[in-house]
């Protein structure tokens, strides 16, 4: 196994060494003492795990360059950070938060494709409460009065602002008809339901016949605090197909969850657009574009549905709007089902490339037999731009035959296992912004 530096200006060249480690040493050293803080970390590192967690250094370097960071110096044995003169306020500790990050994937081994875990930034207490749904609420909504709220907006009036602690809204069984918004300076919410057929949340908003709004703004619901979790609900929008944007969910929320939740409309159902952002075990229902956005979003354990559009439509089920190099943005689908709903059977392509460097993968993935045997399409009939990230792996079902897709620059029909190991959650989802692990 080889690493070796890529041609970017600012970066001391190196050559390529073979490199199979059992320990690996990472240093972090401040440019204007001598202080360093070096911790070593004893692991029975396979070619394998030492080259994605190396890969992903490597990349982070080159992003931390626009953090100020200087070129990183690499050897064998130990890999040194330093900073530029001029370094901003917080840098450094950046930099450590990267060496911590790269240090406990290297002590516990890459995850497997197949396994159900969770991002490492939503901790074992929060998962429990999750999983077991032992949230204890802090206020409870109720359509029939029963609650401390008729409505869901009343009850968002409630949360704190920039609060560190989670504050949990029981929503109770019923259809509740109104938008809601969730402010950036309301953080760290809980939003749990009686079911995903019980407690509903339903609205019409849509960019026809409100041409001044963004398309953001014809949300069911709109969250932009960081930390959101939402489970046991579904968020609709009945505007229809013939309304044009339509969106039933729209995200901001960095560090944000979302578990058993039903999202139901037409064009743009989901928008996820920005933060990392964790789907698992969810029900997507749309036409057109019906994931979109710039996030860096998880979808795992999904069923991924697509429903009659308009007659001169076509169903393209992610809109991935990645436009920087090394933007933290990007869509993985895995170990997740792309069918029909209500058995509608209509011709689906995964997705076309809304920005040049949109990223999309589907990997282990049951592809009905309504997936386009192209797979993927162009944006509005234009050429694709030779930056795009797609990628396919070990997906089954009559819609995964890779004979008749796309030849596409920056397209991998059938991507590596140890490529396809960098999309797994705790290497995807990684606590820095503008890093990512292609």
């Amino acid at each position: 196994m080889y690493m070796k530096f890529f041609n970017i200006p600012g970066l001391k060249k190196t050559k390529r060494w073979p490199f199979t480690p059992s320990v690996v040493t990472l240093s972090c050293t401040a440019a204007r003492s001598k202080d360093s803080r070096t911790r070593v970390v004893h692991t029975p590192a396979t070619n394998s795990t030492v080259n994605v967690i190396l890969s992903e250094l490597l990349i982070s370097s080159l992003a931390m360059q626009q953090l100020s960071f200087r070129a990183i110096t690499w050897n064998p044995r130990t890999l040194r950070y330093g900073e530029y003169k001029n370094t901003r306020t917080g840098s450094l500790r950046k930099g450590r938060q990267l060496v911590r990050k790269c240090l406990r994937l290297l002590s516990k081994g890459l995850p497997k494709l197949d396994e159900r875990s969770f991002p490492y930034w939503f901790g074992p207490d929060d998962q429990k409460s999750l999983l077991t749904c032992q949230w204890i609420p802090n206020v409870t909504v109720a359509s029939d009065g029963t609650g401390d709220f008729l409505t869901i907006s009343e009850a968002v009036v409630k949360v704190p602002e920039s609060g560190n602690s989670k504050f949990v809204i029981h929503v109770k069984g019923g259809l509740y008809r109104e938008n809601v918004i969730l402010p950036p300076k309301k953080s760290n919410v809980v939003m749990f339901g009686d079911g995903n057929t019980k407690t509903i949340v339903s609205a019409g908003l849509n960019r026809l016949d409100n041409p001044l709004f963004t398309t953001f703004q014809t949300a069911t619901i709109s969250v932009h605090g960081r930390g959101f979790v939402a489970m046991d609900m579904k968020f609709v929008n009945t505007a229809g197909p013939e309304k044009n944007q339509a969106v039933a969910f729209h995200s901001m929320s960095t560090f944000s969850v979302m578990y058993r939740c039903t999202f139901e409309g037409f064009q743009d159902t989901v928008y996820a657009h920005a933060g990392d952002q964790f789907y698992r075990e969810c029900d997507i229902v749309g036409t057109v574009d019906f994931i979109f956005g710039y996030a860096a979003a998880m979808f795992q354990s999904c069923n991924i549905l697509s429903r009659k559009p308009l007659p001169n439509q076509i169903n393209t089920i992610t809109a991935q709007a990645a436009s920087d190099q090394f933007a933290k943005s990007g869509f993985v689908i895995v170990n997740s089902t792309i069918g029909p709903y209500l058995r509608e059977h209509l011709t689906t392509y995964l997705g076309r490339p809304w920005k040049p460097f949109a990223t999309v993968l589907v990997m282990k993935t049951y592809l009905g037999d309504m997936v386009e045997p192209r797979g993927w399409i162009a944006w509005n009939k234009e050429a694709p731009p030779t930056m795009l990230r797609y990628g396919e792996f070990k997906n089954s079902g009559p819609g995964s035959g890779l004979g008749s897709r796309v030849n596409w620059t920056g397209y991998e029909p059938s991507m590596t296992e140890e490529k396809a190991q960098k999309y797994t959650v705790d290497i995807f989802i990684l606590v820095e912004p503008n890093l990512h692990p292609l």
